[in-house]
């Protein structure tokens, strides 16, 4: 609602009204919070506030860290920043103060939490200033294989997003387009995993009560189940990693016809283009199912593989068998051999 009053062009004039209200609010609730807790409650769960103030510390600089390496900004950059953000908001408190009302958490991991608050938010001041001597002596002191190893990674990442670069600006937007897709995938397969934990019990005593058989044959047939419904995103996720490859690989061509080298870029990148996108598919989706936890046993799982592994088989040999007799049909006409199935000839 906030956000909505906001934009609108009587914004101002009402946030000057509700600002006493809100003052006011405020002021209750950081004094609610502060009346349920004592001094004893802090001190007799200090192991448990240092835990999460450290699992926090921990977590949150190392979320912001790697979201600014993936931007491809500098690495002492992305740690002084996190390093700013390493405070628990008042947000914390509401989730406790709620999660204590509905008894999911008892008295004093409320107190732990809102301890572990009042600590990031007392710490914060002196990790902000004395940050950058942080990093600093940590890149002085960091062993020289490892810091190798690091800039190497760098340097790696430098060049990708170089190539990235090269491209037009309509490409770079298909680009941000298709990361943007490619986590929606990611995001739907692990949906649909945790799915798939919860269902394949409930289905199988289902199945098997009402429809008869054994709960073996009905484990693999949700295995098969779960292993059709991931191949959609797993598909769009395969492809869009692919686009992005086909963007590698062309930026650095450009680059490198720029720079005057004739020699083929991207040499990796296009080994990775020439795998079979269906194969590829047909390898995550069985590692994806095979690794992710649920209550069906492994043979199961290993059936389920051969399945998947003799319609491979089949579609492998179907492919081969019309590639052979599509050259047949060439040399009984007498054409030269060509990727493209030419039909013209069936007109003489």
């Amino acid at each position: 609602m906030g956000m909505m009053i906001a934009g609108s062009r009587k914004g101002k004039e009402v946030n000057h009204k509700i600002e006493p209200m809100r003052d006011l609010f405020m002021a209750i609730f950081f004094i609610s919070i502060g009346m349920q807790i004592t001094i004893s409650s802090l001190v007799d769960n200090i192991g448990m506030i240092v835990i999460l103030y450290l699992v926090f510390l921990v977590l949150i600089v190392l979320a912001v860290f790697v979201a600014y390496w993936v931007g491809n900004e500098k690495c002492r950059d992305g740690f002084l920043s996190a390093i700013s953000l390493a405070t628990m908001g008042e947000f914390a408190f509401i989730i406790a103060n709620e999660a204590l009302g509905f008894g999911a958490i008892d008295q004093s991991f409320y107190t732990s939490v809102v301890g572990a608050a009042l600590m990031s938010m007392v710490i914060l001041p002196f990790l902000s200033r004395y940050a950058p001597r942080i990093w600093d002596r940590s890149v002085d002191r960091c062993p020289r294989p490892v810091y190798a190893a690091c800039c190497n990674v760098n340097a790696a990442r430098e060049r990708l997003y170089t190539r990235i670069y090269a491209t037009s600006k309509k490409s770079r937007k298909t680009l941000y387009r298709s990361m943007t897709h490619a986590y929606i995938n990611i995001l739907a397969i692990i949906g649909l995993q945790i799915a798939f934990y919860f269902i394949i019990p409930f289905s199988i005593e289902w199945l098997s009560t009402n429809f008869g058989g054994t709960r073996d044959l009905w484990s693999i047939v949700m295995i098969v189940v779960n292993f059709v419904i991931l191949m959609p995103p797993v598909y769009h996720l395969v492809n869009n990693v692919k686009f992005l490859d086909e963007m590698i690989i062309g930026g650095a061509r450009r680059i490198a016809k720029r720079e005057g080298n004739i020699s083929e870029p991207g040499a990796i990148y296009q080994r990775f283009l020439e795998i079979n996108t269906y194969l590829m598919v047909l390898i995550l989706v069985a590692v994806i199912v095979i690794v992710s936890p649920n209550s069906v046993g492994l043979w199961q799982h290993i059936v389920v593989l051969a399945l998947a592994v003799a319609v491979l088989v089949v579609f492998y040999l179907k492919k081969y068998w019309s590639a052979k007799n599509k050259r047949a049909k060439r040399e009984n006409r007498g054409a030269p051999e060509t990727d493209a199935d030419d039909d013209s000839g069936d007109d003489l």
